[in-house]
């Protein structure tokens, strides 16, 4: 039986698992994640209120393509019984262009499909590197048959025949934040997602948790990663959403590298590696399902 590894575990790394291992040709897949969590930063935190997601998360079609073949990734999930659908969004993206309908997929579903597949291992340590070495391919030093990597990594030694591949990436840091109110008689209006939230959050989203408490989820600013928290704490609490009472707050920061030698790499190797892009969800899952349907 062939040998897989898998870099990461971003949605579209944990659903390409489940593709290759329901492929008619049984193979064995390990997942290498250096989080305690699944998903990477589609994670949700524990809270008082619940499990609530540490970032803003949405699959929205970028174009009138995309949004065509929504249904078409949607047909193709179900196939590995991951539960999900389709319907109507209010989410407002930069562009002329919106989206008027959404896919929504249950991370939480995902994951335990991962964790219960008996051809997938979960390795919950980091990929210190990868190797190839006269065709044989090796990920933290065991034997793969093939190695599929995210275009957004860090950390990872490339050797090629002994030679060490140096990476140009582009590294980017993200602010989080979480801010869960009570509500009292005055109401709050649900926002499911926008691109350009206010002066301090581009990405934002408020959402009602129950009939007491709402949560908003926003993507700090650049020109404001700097700015020290309480300060912001301070504004959202005594300011923005001042008639309601500051129960949970929680801020997350994420870092990645995107590495831009992939094409180099890939060009003379692409046998053994394979490279997955996780930037756009719905381009991403449908190049990465054609490719598996071409090989």
């Amino acid at each position: 039986m062939e040998h897989y590894a898998i870099i990461g575990s971003s949605p579209i790394m944990l659903i390409a698992s489940l593709l290759i291992a329901n492929q008619k040709k049984e193979k064995r897949i390990s997942i290498f994640n250096k989080d305690k969590w699944l998903g990477g930063a589609w994670r949700k935190a524990k809270t008082p209120y619940g499990n609530i997601p540490t970032h803003n998360n949405i699959i929205l079609p970028l174009n009138n393509l995309e949004q065509e073949n929504l249904i078409n990734v949607k047909r193709i999930l179900e196939t590995i019984n991951i539960e999900c659908k389709i319907s109507e969004t209010t989410a407002k993206i930069i562009g002329e262009w919106q989206p008027r309908y959404k896919l929504i997929m249950d991370i939480d579903d995902l994951s335990n499909n991962i964790i219960n597949s008996k051809n997938i291992q979960l390795k919950f340590n980091s990929c210190n590197s990868i190797k190839l070495l006269n065709n044989e391919l090796k990920v933290n030093n065991l034997i793969f048959n093939k190695c599929f990597f995210p275009n957004r990594f860090s950390n990872i030694n490339f050797f090629i025949n002994n030679k060490k591949i140096e990476l140009s990436n582009d590294v980017n840091i993200s602010h989080h934040y979480t801010f869960i109110f009570k509500k009292n008689i005055k109401s709050v209006e649900e926002i499911e997602y926008t691109e350009n939230f206010d002066k301090f959050f581009d990405r934002g989203q408020i959402n009602i948790l129950d009939d007491s408490h709402f949560v908003f989820i926003g993507r700090l600013r650049r020109k404001f990663k700097k700015v020290d928290p309480e300060r912001i704490i301070f504004i959202y609490k005594n300011k923005i959403f001042k008639d309601f009472e500051l129960c949970y707050f929680k801020k997350n920061i994420y870092k990645d590298k995107k590495v831009s030698f992939i094409n180099f790499l890939l060009e003379k190797e692409n046998k053994k590696l394979i490279n997955i892009g996780t930037d756009q969800f719905i381009n991403s899952f449908l190049e990465f399902y054609n490719f598996l349907n071409l090989t």
